[in-house]
């Protein structure tokens, strides 16, 4: 409980208190999603809005999901599956600038080489807006991201942490009304996924519930996020990972 306080305590005092955004940062925007399909999870509706306003969108995939796959122990078919959903949830939404790392799923590490590879990209496309899942986020390969961005990251810029996983203390919420039938569109791209886990069901129902509980009835779905510069955010992920 002690831990969760100060987890609490540190988020405000670096993210601010709560509020709605309406217009989002751009124009350039990074996104880093550990799976194939933790962008449209955790922020595909938020995506959906940067591209509504001509954001240009990268979308670099950590590994390609070849554990994924229940049954099936040809990594190398699930790895080609699991990109091409990840390709056309992401034609859904708009996206066209698709980078993946090739790391091994469910061994994520924050090597030398996938540290260099992540700050040229950073470097290269100067973001105004990282978005990543939130360091505390229950699964072993999402923390690592974070990991990896912290000592990637030598730019200026915003971060956005998600919730797939794990549901976070939020300091923005982004109104994903007008866009979350795109985005449940763009879910059922991913159908070995869904074979697996009702993951439109659970997410959605996660976008109604933080809607509900911080606007009321003047919006149906919302997603929520942690929100800070670089350097905060970075500070929360050595401090608490």
């Amino acid at each position: 409980m002690k831990l969760m306080g100060n987890l609490k305590e540190e988020i405000y005092k670096k993210a601010g208190v709560l509020c709605k955004v309406e217009r989002l940062e751009g124009p350039k925007v990074l996104i880093i999603s550990p799976h194939p399909d933790d962008d449209v999870l955790g922020c595909g509706g938020t995506i959906c809005k940067h591209i509504r306003q001509g954001h240009d969108i990268t979308v670099v995939y950590l590994c390609n999901g070849e554990k994924g796959i229940k049954g099936n122990k040809d990594e190398k078919e699930v790895a080609r599956i699991r990109k091409n959903e990840a390709k056309e949830a992401a034609r859904i939404m708009g996206i066209r600038n698709l980078v993946f790392l090739e790391q091994k799923d469910y061994r994520i590490k924050a090597t030398k080489d996938v540290v260099e590879r992540m700050k040229k990209i950073m470097v290269d496309l100067k973001p105004n807006i990282i978005y990543i899942p939130w360091f505390f986020d229950s699964h072993r390969d999402h923390k690592e991201a974070n990991r990896i961005f912290a000592k990637a990251c030598t730019i200026k810029t915003k971060v956005c942490a998600y919730e797939v996983w794990t549901a976070l203390m939020p300091s923005r919420i982004v109104d994903i009304t007008d866009v979350w039938k795109k985005k449940a569109e763009a879910i059922r791209k991913h159908k070995s996924q869904l074979n697996e886990l009702n993951y439109e069901k659970a997410i959605l129902s996660l976008n109604c519930y933080r809607a509900l509980t911080y606007c009321g009835e003047k919006m149906e779905y919302a997603e929520a996020f942690i929100c800070a510069n670089a350097k905060e955010y970075i500070g929360l992920v050595n401090k608490f990972l």
